[in-house]
Order: structure tokens, then C-alpha cells, then sequence
């Protein structure tokens, strides 16, 4: 993650100016459009534009590349654990300006995205503007929806609510507010069902809340509500977490999909899931007392993307998982946590996905390292074809009292 980090905030220096690939400057056509400002997008722009043969065709002319991102700020979102946590004070250190991150030689659309037409290669933008590509990446991330739960939005919005969220810059200060003022009692951290950016998150902050609130003297009851049926995907990390829960007297209750918070009352409302409790508990709710709760909220990919013609029947954009090359569009190319690729969606998957979308959108366009390729570059290079993705993924997981766990995988 951290490396991950760097990456994205190295600023490629080159010269300025674009070459057009089309005769009308009201709508330019560039080599290469990523749609996506956040880690993912920024961090591959960087990379591809820094590296000498893959910037260029096999005449050595330079590609021209554009980016499309709205937000003129850009977050380095896993610290915002951290500040939830305690450890780090400022949530300010998690937010830069994007213009310092988007190399000069690049085109910065500051706009969203409304359409796709992988038909027409174009990409439409909010303002009117149409954009054309020879090759596209989707790297939009995912969104994250509070308003899918009930009462949520309210509860993070009221300072004197003991409801807090980590995956919003806005509340995660509020995280670290909360656990500080908490006295003891019924402290609850929720999981949801559907994609999770960065699933390891919403465990993250319960251990170091348990680990604040132990120096603290505190002895409250912690429970883990999860939508889910296991602490973790994997098994031998998994069990390693439920020793860990079980050592700290956290409660683990699967099948419990937080769908309602009342603020006002300190309760929140549960929908219990029938393939994890039970088909004969189909339809119940349990709603419980609390006087601390994290809520990790309801999450997806982008609604523009939903009429795109580019995602499979959960919204996702659909590329072969070892290359990242669409489905059907070959010019096409997706990664990090808006593609439908089976893995965790973390910053390590993205720096393990980065290399390979330089290389195969490269080779679409013909550049000088699909041509002489350094296989050695790549963690897994097929000969003859190029880099595949293995689905490594990883995520660190702080357990309190300055210890970690490590939990690394891959498709296997």
C-alpha cells in the first residue's frame, strides 16, 4: 500500500503539449483516456508515461494520454483507518491536490463522466465535452453509497451521535473523535453485504479501538456484526482472526446486515441473512442497543457505467481476469475495485494489476516495450503473449499493541 503510495505521487515531467490523434480540436482523440483519478488511474498514468518504451510506438513517437477526474482534491484513503484508529491526528494528511499528481504531458479532463460509447470509442463528459480513444482504461473505483442504509447519513452527519464511518475523508475524523469520548458499554462495527473496498477495513478499527480503549481501562462489549458468514475469505488467515477475536472477547455475529440506524434512540436495525442463519429465520430483523457503532456502508461500482455496454450483470466492468482486457471491446482495459476481476480490491492488487494494463493496452497500440519486452519487469510473463495477472492481493491488518498480520493471496 504504501508502495503504492509512492507511485502515485511521483509527478512525470515531459514536455508539454498533446499530440491529437483527430482533426477536430471540439472533441481530440487521444492514444490513450483513463477514466478514474484515484489511486488506481493516477498511479498507472504515472507509471506508463514515466517509462521509456511504453509511452512510445515502435517510430518512437510519444503516446498522448488523458485522464478524467471531477475531484480537484485526491485522498490516500488507507490512512483514513489510521485517523479513525488514532494514530495518525490529521486527516488532512491523506489529501493532496490532483493537478500535482497528473504528469504535464497529459490531458486533464475535470469533468465526470456520464457515457461510454465503446462503439464509437468516445467518452461523453457532464459538461457537454466528447472524448475520443484509440485505447481506454476504466479505473473508477467504487462508490460508496450511506444512503443505502437507513438513518446512516443523519447519524454520521450529528456530532453528538456516537455513529462513525471510516470510508468517507468527511466522517473518519468523527471515528476518532467517537472512540475517544467512548466511557464503556455496547460497542458495535458493522459489515455489509456486496463489494468492500479495501474488506479488511472495517476489522482494522475494531482492534484499535479495542486497543485504545484497553489503555483506557475500559473493558466494553464488542460485537462484529457482518453480513457475511467468516472473519475472512481465507482460511488460514481467517482462523487466525477468530483466535485473535476470540483472545480479545470480541463477538462475532455473521448473517447480519446493518439496514437501519436510529440515532436518536442508539439503535440500530439488522436484516438477517437466510443462507448464513438459516432459511427458517427468512424476513427477521434483530435490533440492538448500542452506545458506539462503526458502520461500514453499502458499496458499488459507478452508476454511469451501468449503460455503458462494458459491465457484466452486476455492474462491474467485465475483462478476462488474467490480462484486464475487456470482454469484448479488445481496446478496452479495466482494473482495480470497478472491474469484475475475483479478488480483494486493495492498493496491492491494483500495483499488481498496473503492469500488466500498461503492457497489453501497450501492445493494442503497438508500443516499443510490447515489442522488445524486459520480462523480467513483470512477476509473471507468458512468452510469446506478455504479463498475466496471478490475482495477488494483500492486506495489513493492525491488531493492536503494535502488532500486524500480514495476509498476502492470489487466485489460488
Amino acid at each position: 500500500t504504501i508502495m503504492l503510495r509512492g507511485v502515485a505521487r511521483v509527478s512525470a515531467r515531459g514536455i508539454t503539449g498533446v499530440r491529437y490523434n483527430s482533426s477536430t480540436a471540439a472533441n481530440p482523440t487521444y492514444d490513450v483516456v483513463i477514466v478514474g483519478g484515484g489511486s488506481a488511474g493516477i498511479s498507472l498514468l504515472n507509471n506508463w508515461m514515466k517509462h521509456s518504451t511504453a509511452s512510445v510506438d515502435q517510430s518512437g513517437d510519444k503516446f498522448s494520454f488523458a485522464i478524467v477526474e471531477p475531484s480537484s482534491k485526491h485522498y490516500y484513503q488507507p490512512l483514513w483507518t489510521l485517523v479513525g484508529g488514532g494514530v495518525v491526528s490529521n486527516a488532512a494528511d491523506s489529501e493532496g491536490d490532483t493537478k500535482d499528481l497528473i504528469p504535464k504531458r497529459a490531458k486533464w479532463f475535470q469533468d465526470k463522466v456520464v457515457a461510454i460509447d465503446p462503439n464509437k470509442n468516445e467518452v461523453n463528459l457532464e459538461k457537454g465535452e466528447k472524448i475520443g480513444y484509440k485505447a481506454l482504461v476504466v479505473a473508477a473505483g467504487l462508490q460508496v453509497n450511506f444512503d443505502k442504509i437507513k438513518g446512516l447519513p443523519e447519524a454520521l452527519e450529528d456530532p453528538n451521535s456516537p455513529v462513525c464511518s471510516n470510508y468517507s475523508y468527511k466522517y473518519c475524523q468523527k471515528t476518532a473523535t467517537a472512540v475517544q469520548n467512548f466511557t464503556g458499554g455496547d460497542a458495535y462495527f458493522t459489515f455489509p453485504t456486496g463489494p468492500v473496498k479495501c474488506a479488511g477495513a472495517p476489522q482494522k478499527i475494531m482492534y484499535l479501538a479495542h486497543d485504545a480503549w484497553k489503555k483506557k481501562n475500559l473493558s466494553p462489549n464488542i460485537y462484529f456484526n457482518s453480513a457475511i458468514g467468516k472473519m475472512f475469505a481465507v482460511d488460514k488467515y481467517r482462523e487466525a482472526l477468530d483466535k485473535l477475536c476470540d483472545e480479545k472477547g470480541i463477538v462475532r455475529n455473521f448473517g447480519h446486515n446493518l439496514v437501519e440506524v436510529k440515532a436518536d434512540e442508539k439503535k440500530a436495525v439488522f436484516q438477517l441473512v437466510p443462507d448464513i442463519v438459516g432459511k427458517d429465520r427468512e424476513g427477521e430483523t434483530v435490533t440492538v442497543d448500542f452506545d458506539f457503532l462503526h458502520a461500514t456502508p453499502l458499496m458499488g461500482p459507478p452508476d454511469f457505467l451501468k449503460e455503458t455496454g462494458l459491465v457484466d450483470a452486476s455492474g462491474f466492468v467485465s475483462v478476462k481476469k488474467e490480462t484486464l482486457q475487456h470482454t469484448e471491446f479488445p481496446n478496452v482495459f479495466s482494473f482495480g475495485d470497478c472491474s469484475n476481476v475475483p479478488t480483494s480490491k486493495t492498493a496491492s492488487a491494483v500495483a499488481g494489476q498496473l503492469g500488466v494494463v500498461r503492457y497489453r493496452a501497450g501492445k493494442y497500440l503497438g508500443s516499443q516495450e510490447s515489442a522488445t519486452p524486459k520480462t523480467a519487469d513483470f512477476a509473471n510473463f507468458v512468452e510469446g503473449d506478455g504479463p498475466v495477472y496471478d490475482g495477488y492481493s494483500s492486506c495489513p491488518l493492525p491488531v493492536g499493541q503494535s502488532k500486524g498480520i500480514i495476509a498476502e493471496f492470489n487466485f489460488d
